[in-house]
This record gives C-alpha cells, structure tokens and sequence, in this order.
C-alpha cells in the first residue's frame, strides 16, 4: 500500500543527498525538481515554495500569501504604484482583502504582467510584515523592477519579522533591481532570490542579516542596519557596495560570489566609488573579494580559516 504524504502550511519537505554517485554536483543551486513527478501540485491560494532549494534542500508549502494590487476596481491583480497601509489593495486569489500589518503576512510585488512601480509605506506606526517576493515586470532597465519607499517618520517605516525572507525572485541585471528605500526595522532577515536587491536607506534592524542568494546591493552607510550582529554571505551569493560610504558592518565571507555567465563578482564587490569596510571580517572558506571601479578599504580586523 503507498504511503499517503501531507503536509500542512508551513512545514517543510527536506531533501537529502546521500551520497549517491548519481548526484555528481552537489552544489545545491543546481539542483532542479520536477515537482509533478513529486507529486506536489499547487492548489488555490496555497503552492510550493522552491526559494529555499538552493540554500538548505527544502521545499515549503505556502498559503494565501497577498499580491500587491494597484487597481481595486478590477479582477485580480493589478501592477502599478500606490500607497501601503491596511486598506485592500491585496489580492489572495479569490478577492481583495485589508492587510493586516502584526508581521504574519507574506506579500507579492510584480504580477508578471505590467511594469514595477513606487510604492510607499505610509501607515500609522508603519508596516510590519514576514516575507517579501519581488518579482519583475514586463518594461526594460528599471521600469521593469518594484521600489518600496517609506513616508517621513515613523509611518514609513518597513518592519520584517524575525526570520523573515526577501527573495529577488527575477533574473540579475548588472544596473538594476528590486529597492527599499524605506527604513527597514526588525531583526535577522535574509535575502534570497538570484536578482539584485538594492538597500538605500539608514536601517534601524538589529541581529544577523543572512545574504543566501544573489546580490545584495548596498547603498547606505546604515543599510545593513545596527552593529548588533553582522552581514553574513553565502557561498554563491555576492555583498555589493557604492556611493562613497563607511560600512561599520561585521561581516561573515564565503565563497566566490554570485556566478553572472561565468564570471563571479565575489563575495563582497565595490561597484563604484571609494568604499570602506571598517567592521570585522572573518573569512569562513576560501573568499574571492572584488573591486570594479573605485578603492574598497578594508580597515578591520581580518581573520578565518580563509584568510
């Protein structure tokens, strides 16, 4: 008798590699499922999440996350600009509903239809959410791409709950990408996704920020939030600076960064500008660190099994 699986929201379906000689690369960011012969078929307002595949082998199953929707008077999601607060600009599948801003909701930027937009969080205490995915549009450059700006002061502020995910869920364009210009609260969030998400703002969060996939492009001295923890980066993924700042952050290095055709940017690259580190770096594996135009300082203390 077969066995009958089911998995409820929220749990996690882990694949394991045994060892096997079937499976000759073992880097997890290759791997590709077939999820019709797993037997994992997406339902009404619940599907299967692959964003974790390629950073710990597991496939989560998730429901009624909420599509941006800039335009109410119309069935289903709509792309285009607005305001975040708790109104019903959120559509679940079936119908718009009010967001409520208590840090459990996931939403969705970027229906796949039309062209990104500005949206700016402006809400009484501001907005605090779980996971976000951008996805991209259908313009060129940075048409193409969601941007969440914040209000002055405290309504515009962007809090992401405790172990919250960012996915750039879109392919890396060297110039553009996904941004938050929003101040960003919270604590110990990670970036996922193989697009660029680009950080401009003095962010508040505390605790570590995990960047697993991708790039994660830095624009601010305080866009990695406080000192209270530090910037660690996956092997595969790549840190990106510019603009001319002094990062205080401490960082944990791996890797040769995120792989663009062939060539890897480096687990941490100065983009453009005269940058400095001048926070802790431990090197966890051997670390390619890369400067594309302009002077990256590295001032503090370096160490690791890297190193």
């Amino acid at each position: 008798m077969p066995w009958l699986l089911r998995w409820q929201v929220g749990e996690a379906l882990s694949l394991i590699d045994w060892g096997g000689t079937w499976l000759d690369n073992r880097n997890l960011q290759n791997l590709s499922l077939d999820m019709s012969l797993l037997g994992l078929a997406d339902g009404v307002n619940t599907y299967w999440d692959v964003s974790r595949l390629g950073v710990d082998g597991t496939i989560v199953v998730r429901s009624n996350d909420l599509v941006w929707d800039a335009d109410t008077g119309t069935t289903a999601a709509q792309d285009g600009a607005g305001t975040w607060t708790t109104d019903n600009r959120w559509w679940n599948g079936s119908s718009n509903v009010n967001f409520v801003s208590n840090g459990t909701s996931n939403v969705i930027f970027g229906t796949g239809s039309g062209n990104g937009a500005v949206v700016q969080v402006n809400n009484t205490g501001g907005i605090s959410v779980r996971d976000i995915t951008f996805k991209s549009g259908t313009g060129t450059g940075a048409a193409k791409y969601y941007s969440i700006s914040g209000a002055a002061g405290a309504n515009g502020v962007l809090t992401l709950a405790a172990g919250s995910w960012v996915k750039a869920d879109h392919d890396y364009e060297v110039d553009y990408g996904s941004t938050i210009s929003a101040v960003i609260a919270g604590t110990n969030w990670s970036k996922a996704g193989l697009g660029r998400l680009i950080l401009s703002a003095d962010n508040t969060f505390t605790g570590n920020l995990s960047v697993l996939q991708g790039v994660l492009d830095v624009r601010s001295a305080l866009a990695l939030g406080t000192t209270a923890g530090n910037t660690q980066v996956t092997g595969g993924a790549t840190l990106e600076v510019r603009g001319g700042i002094t990062v205080a952050e401490n960082l944990v290095l791996n890797g040769s960064g995120y792989n663009n055709g062939g060539a890897s940017l480096g687990a941490l690259r100065n983009q453009l500008g005269n940058n400095t580190f001048s926070g802790t770096i431990s090197l966890n594996s051997a670390t390619q660190v890369t400067s594309d135009d302009g002077t990256l300082s590295l001032s503090g203390v370096i160490s690791g099994t890297g190193a």
